[in-house]
């Protein structure tokens, strides 16, 4: 009770001590709050709707800083949500991506995706054998096959700001075949985790495979253990 019966004084400043600039487009109450005022986009100023403010407290016991509080006001402009086709060998991992326009990224997060406007996934930590969906939006599809080319996917995203939700275009998933119909002469060997590859094959086509493969099998690797060894034959 001392402390508040001594308060004399409660401002905001800019972080670096500054004094708010008197420009109409946020105010001061005797309460301590700091009020910003509606504005049109032309009355945007990155000086005050993007900077770090601090509440200083000053009583005759001394003065007292808040931490930085940051503000971004935003604009709202419209944008559209896209989810494209992906591509997927039977058997292996199919790959659907949420893409949200850069201008708005900081405040539109993808929420869950949808099969067929039914059933929802959502972000996990694990996700379940078929479907799993990552914490940056993407939907990874498991061990593919040619019913995974019928539904249709769409990814919701939210407007942290605003509240509003927004859906997706529509994607689908194209089977292409199976992994192991692209090339012959493919034989894995468990327990030394090598790879031999005979016939005439490019880099680029094995490398491409052999990934393939590890996505399929889903085998993680650690950051320090030897990484498999590939031969060419």
């Amino acid at each position: 009770m001392r402390v508040l019966d001594a308060l004399s004084a409660v401002t905001w400043t800019y972080q670096d001590g500054r004094p708010l600039a008197n420009s109409g487009l946020v105010a001061e109450h005797s309460n301590g709050t700091l009020q910003f005022a509606p504005f049109p986009s032309q009355a945007y100023d990155a000086a005050v709707h993007d900077a770090v403010y601090a509440c200083r407290l000053a009583s005759s016991l001394g003065v007292v800083v808040s931490t930085p509080v940051a503000v971004r006001a935003v604009i709202e402009t419209p944008y559209d949500v896209e989810a494209y086709d992906a591509h997927a060998l039977t058997g292996n991992v199919a790959l659907l991506t949420c893409v949200v326009p850069p201008y708005v990224q900081g405040y539109v997060t993808a929420t869950s995706w949808v099969r067929d406007d039914v059933y929802n996934v959502v972000p996990s930590q694990f996700g379940d054998d078929k479907y799993h969906m990552t914490s940056s939006g993407d939907l990874l599809v498991f061990n593919v096959v040619q019913a995974d080319g019928g539904p249709t996917y769409r990814c919701r995203t939210v407007n942290s700001i605003s509240g509003v939700t927004t859906v997706s275009s529509s994607a689908r998933i194209i089977v292409t075949g199976e992994a192991f119909d692209m090339i012959s002469g493919v034989t894995t060997v468990s327990s030394s985790a090598r790879i031999i590859v005979t016939g005439e094959v490019s880099v680029c086509i094995f490398q491409l495979i052999c990934s393939l493969m590890l996505l399929a099998n889903r085998k993680i690797f650690d950051r320090d253990s030897s990484k498999p060894e590939l031969m060419l034959v």
